[in-house]
């Protein structure tokens, strides 16, 4: 009898155990490999809204009135490395253009430490019409999620 309460009690424990396992959802803060970071703000609020998209497919959205970032998705691998290798394709890591406006465009890309910034205007936009393309595929990306609102996670 003890020893059949000894393995009731035992695989009560292990089910607990893995039912209990943290999830992966990391922070961009956290996350130590490649990830883009893109979106816009400013104005005379200076109002920003910013997402971040990590090399593992997790998607995180923050805006001027949150402290943390919230997790928004998870996407699929295959689409995640298309984002990345269209960054060498396009060769954006060469491209250097840093002219914010009253209202700016950024895209940022990070590999551990190094970053590489481009950011832009609607008054001053980069030649390389590629940029604003990858912009817009990747606003595409996250235009169907619901706004932010700091009280109330997107996901």
């Amino acid at each position: 009898m003890k020893l059949v309460l000894a393995l009731i009690i035992g695989l009560g424990l292990i089910i607990l155990y893995t039912q209990c396992k943290s999830s992966d959802v990391l922070s961009p803060e956290l996350f130590d490999k490649r990830k883009i970071t893109f979106g816009s703000g400013g104005g005379f609020a200076g109002k920003m809204t910013k997402y971040c998209l990590l090399e593992n497919g997790q998607l995180f959205g923050k805006n001027s009135n949150m402290e943390e970032w919230q997790s928004m998705d998870t996407l699929k691998k295959d689409q995640v490395k298309q984002y990345f290798n269209q960054i060498e394709n396009l060769q954006l890591l060469d491209l250097h253009f840093n002219n914010p406006g009253n209202w700016s465009y950024f895209i940022t890309i990070e590999d551990g430490v190094k970053q590489h910034k481009i950011q832009w205007s609607m008054e001053q936009k980069p030649a390389q019409s590629n940029v604003l393309s990858f912009y817009n595929i990747l606003n595409e990306q996250v235009k169907s999620y619901p706004p932010f609102k700091a009280d109330n996670p997107v996901r």
